[in-house]
């Protein structure tokens, strides 16, 4: 009689059928603080003291809601072991992080995967998450990534949490295709001179299943300055004197601001009345604090070149409530011609469903003081 089967014995078709996760439970919580990353925090009680939410384990229980049965190698102590659970998910934990997770928990999590001849690791979290978890797998592993960070430059995210597990549910068993997907990152010395650029530093696979995955972020090569600068001139003059203006960060946005007659933040959300600077690198705490107090309310967003992202990459800090007080109707996105040559459509991943179907449909992008290209925003 054959004995007890020892951890990682598991026969090939059986691991075909398991999936890894790993949760990174501060991604994301600088958000609306206008962090630029969760590395800040040193904990999530020091988040929270701030103002921060927790919100990638609900962003893991929005893709593992897509998947059917099956079995999910995984981490205790908020690493995706208590999502998968709740959802009734046969789950097990290779390790436990104590009393947060931290880089280094994410890093050996993987390791554990890798040992156990995992096919596929689904995370949740942001650029960071990402380039953790590579720095151990290579290669060798495809990567699914669940966009729950405040920077998602990297090619391994899907578009949304919903498909991360459209995604992972097609090929948890049986082959698939893989594809190479740059991991990136903020370039921390490049933001510091005020040019912000992503820096690549490898390639991951993932599945080639390029309308369920962003594309990695490109830099803005294509110039435009002074369109941008005359388009928020044009805009600056026109707007009546009560109405509250929030501008949104990027660097197309910066040349905005100029227009306006204000530096403004390169990588934050400024708040423009009467022809004056009323808050910089806002909070989402202080733009709904805004947008309560204000007659109307008028957004202007980017675009993030090469992925077609206008909310929900970069700005969240424009939160719900922000995007809801000012409405549909007087969101306005901006970008150049060169960069939406190269998109077929925009998106917004707002962090709540029912807004993301109420913003979907065609919207006017402006290009200039006097130019414009209709986009569709969303799916059809």
């Amino acid at each position: 009689m054959a004995g007890p089967r020892l951890d990682g014995d598991e026969p090939v078709e059986a691991r075909s059928r398991m999936i890894g996760l790993i949760v990174n439970p501060l991604a994301g919580m600088g958000a609306r603080l206008a962090a630029r990353g969760s590395d800040r925090f040193a904990d999530i009680e020091a988040a929270r003291a701030q103002g921060a939410i927790a919100t990638a384990g609900d962003m893991a229980i929005r893709a593992l809601r897509r998947l059917p049965a099956c079995r999910i190698l995984t981490g205790a102590g908020g690493m995706g072991l208590e999502a998968a659970r709740d959802l009734g998910f046969q789950a097990e934990a290779l390790m436990a992080a104590g009393p947060l997770s931290t880089a280094a928990d994410t890093r050996r999590l993987a390791a554990l995967m890798v040992d156990r001849g995992i096919s596929l690791i689904l995370f949740a979290g942001g650029d960071g998450t990402a380039r953790d978890i590579f720095a151990v797998t290579g290669d060798r592993v495809p990567l699914i990534g669940i966009p729950a960070g405040v920077k998602m430059h990297s090619a391994v995210f899907a578009l949304t949490p919903e498909k991360a597990g459209d995604i992972a549910s097609r090929v948890r068993t049986g082959s698939f295709a893989r594809r190479p997907a740059e991991i990136m990152d903020a370039d921390e010395a490049a933001l510091a001179a005020g040019r912000p650029s992503a820096r690549l530093f490898g390639y991951a696979a993932t599945p080639d299943m390029p309308h369920l995955l962003q594309a990695a972020k490109a830099v803005r090569t294509d110039g435009g300055n002074a369109a941008m600068m005359a388009l928020g001139r044009r805009i600056a003059h026109a707007a009546p004197s009560g109405d509250l203006i929030l501008l949104g960060p990027g660097t197309t946005m910066q040349a905005l601001k100029q227009g306006f007659g204000i530096e403004g933040s390169l990588m934050g959300v400024d708040a423009v009345r009467g022809g004056e600077l009323r808050a910089t690198d806002a909070t989402a705490s202080a733009l709904e604090a805004l947008c309560a107090a204000a007659r109307s309310i008028s957004l202007y967003v980017g675009v993030i070149g090469n992925q077609g992202f206008v909310l929900g990459r970069g700005n969240r800090q424009i939160s719900p409530a922000v995007i809801r007080a000012a409405g549909r109707d007087n969101i306005h996105i901006v970008a150049t011609r060169e960069k939406l040559a190269a998109l077929s459509r925009l998106y917004a991943d707002t962090g709540d469903l029912g807004l993301d179907t109420e913003l979907a449909g065609f919207h006017r992008v402006l290009t200039g003081p006097n130019d414009s290209m209709v986009m569709r925003l969303g799916e059809d």
